[in-house]
Formats: structure tokens, sequence, C-alpha cells
């Protein structure tokens, strides 16, 4: 019987064992129809913490939305704003889709995509200019912003151009001629790699005049 039918009726001849028949009414057997939800996009292959993708899926013919969100075992590790999912924390992030029934159709088993996520990059730059040719005795100050693991962009001489130049809080002084080479660093900690290395190379070429 086709579903969506419930509360009609339909008129049957009942026969008895002795061959009586009588005309009566039955009312007409209803069903509901399943539902499936299938996601229509994928997440990254190698998610990494400050990640991003968009989720979307589609559901059965009952036209009721499907309802996506993060599980609630794994909000610590992503969020879900709008269709966009960010990666939040290494570890599992389980993204939850469900769509409800109707007087046709059942509700739809809830689906999952489940994405672990890995170690995000971090990136040093200096927001300072380092002089590419000042006298001895000349100064700089040196900055440099770092990536999202919080911890503190480590600025220092390089220890082979300690003879140059020397550093006392952000400030780099000249000290003799030749190259500077200062570095900077930055740790990671468990959701962030430590930051590769990067250098400002500053030069002094001549000596200040007495």
């Amino acid at each position: 019987t086709p579903a969506g039918s419930s509360g009609a009726a339909v008129d049957v001849t009942v026969t008895t064992n002795s061959g009586t028949s009588a005309l009566t009414s039955a009312d007409v057997f209803t069903y509901q129809l399943d539902q499936a939800i299938t996601f229509t996009t994928m997440p990254p292959s190698s998610p990494v913490v400050g990640g991003t993708y968009k989720v979307a899926a589609t559901g059965g013919g009952s036209g009721n939305p499907v309802v996506i969100a993060i599980d609630s075992a794994t909000t610590s590790v992503c969020s879900l704003s709008g269709a966009t999912v960010t990666f939040n924390a290494v570890g599992l992030c389980d993204v939850d889709a469900n769509q409800a029934g109707s007087a046709t159709y059942t509700a739809a088993p809830q689906v999952h995509q489940s994405i672990t996520v890995g170690q995000g990059a971090q990136a040093i730059k200096f927001t300072s200019k380092a002089p590419t040719s000042t006298k001895v005795g000349g100064t700089y100050k040196v900055a440099a912003t770092g990536g999202g693991s919080g911890n503190p962009v480590v600025i220092a001489i390089d220890s082979a151009t300690t003879s140059v130049c020397s550093l006392s809080g952000s400030t780099v002084t000249f000290t003799a001629v030749g190259v500077c080479d200062v570095d900077a660093n930055q740790a990671g900690n468990a959701n962030y790699t430590a930051a590769p290395q990067v250098h400002q190379i500053g030069r002094a070429s001549c000596r200040e005049r007495v």
C-alpha cells in the first residue's frame, strides 16, 4: 500500500469456512519509507590544527533538513560555524549528521565523519627591518611574531656573529664591522610543531668617527 494513505479504507469481501460471503470495510495498512544521509564533502586528507573545511550532506525524501553538529565527545578538538569545521586541537573530530522523519519517512540513521587531526605548523615573521649598512655603534629594535602555540618568539644573536653585534632586550647593537645574524625561534606544544628558525641579517660597514 503506498505510504501516506493512513486512515483510508477499502471494501473487502470476507468468505467464511462455510462459504458465506460478506462485504465489509478494512483500514488500509500504511508503512514508512527509509531515509539515508550522504556526506557530499570530504575532510582534508591530512588535517592539522588551524585548518578548516566546508561540510555538507544530503538526506532523504522527508524534506526535513540534515542537521550537522560536532559530536559532544569531540568539541574540544573541533568546532562548527555555519558549514565550516575548524580544527582546534590534536585528536579525533567526529562530525554527526541527522535527519528527522515524518509521517511518511522514518528518521535517517545518524552518520559520521571521523577525522584525525594532527599538529599544525608555525611560522615566524620578523616585523622589524635590519639595517643593511650601518656604522659600528649603531642600533635597531628587533621584533618578530610567531605561530598559534602562544609560546614566545625567542630572539638571540647567532653564536657565529656575537663578535659583531649584541642584544639587550630588543635592541641590537653593532659592536664591530661585519655581518650580524639575528636568530628567532619558537617552541611547539601539543597542538603545534616548533617553528623553523628564521634569521635577520644586518651589516656594519664602518666605524663611527671620533
